[in-house]
C-alpha cells in the first residue's frame, strides 16, 4: 500500500513546481512558437492566395489588351489599304481624264490643222487647175 509520508507530499510539491516551472518557461514559450508559427503560415497562404489571383487577373488583363492591339493593328491596316486603293483610284482617274483632254485637245488641233490644210489647198488648187487647164486646152479657162 501507498504511505503518505512527508517524503510523499514533498515529492508531490517538487513535482507541482516541477510543472508549473515547465509549463512558464517551456510549454508556455514552445506553445507561444507554434501560434505564431501558424499565424505565419495562414498569413503566407493568404498572400500566396492573393498574389495568384492578382497574377491571374493580371495575366487575363494582359491577353485582353494584346487582343485589344491586334485588333487595332489589324484595323489600322486594313484603314490604310481602303485609302491606298482610294488615293491609287483618284489618281487613275486623274490620269484618265488628263489623258482624255489631251486626247481631245490634239483631236481639236489635228481638226484645226486639217481645216487649214484644206483651205490652203483649195486655195492653191485653183490657180493650179487653171493653169493645167490653160496648158491642156491651150486658152484660159475661167
Amino acid at each position: 500500500m501507498i504511505e503518505f509520508n512527508s517524503s510523499f507530499f514533498l515529492q508531490l510539491i517538487n513535482f507541482l513546481v516541477l510543472i508549473l516551472i515547465l509549463h512558464l518557461f517551456l510549454f508556455k514559450p514552445i506553445l507561444k512558437n507554434l501560434n505564431k508559427r501558424n499565424d505565419l503560415i495562414r498569413s503566407l497562404k493568404e498572400d500566396s492566395e492573393s498574389l495568384n489571383k492578382k497574377a491571374d487577373r493580371l495575366v487575363e488583363e494582359y491577353n485582353v489588351s494584346i487582343a485589344t492591339a491586334k485588333k487595332e493593328s489589324i484595323d489600322i491596316i486594313n484603314k490604310a489599304k481602303t485609302e491606298a486603293i482610294t488615293e491609287q483610284n483618284r489618281i487613275i482617274s486623274d490620269a484618265k481624264e488628263k489623258f482624255s483632254e489631251m486626247v481631245d485637245d490634239a483631236k481639236k488641233q489635228i481638226h484645226a490643222e486639217s481645216e487649214t490644210a484644206s483651205l490652203k489647198l483649195k486655195e492653191g488648187a485653183e490657180p493650179l487647175s487653171k493653169l493645167l487647164a490653160k496648158k491642156v486646152l491651150g486658152r484660159e479657162v475661167n
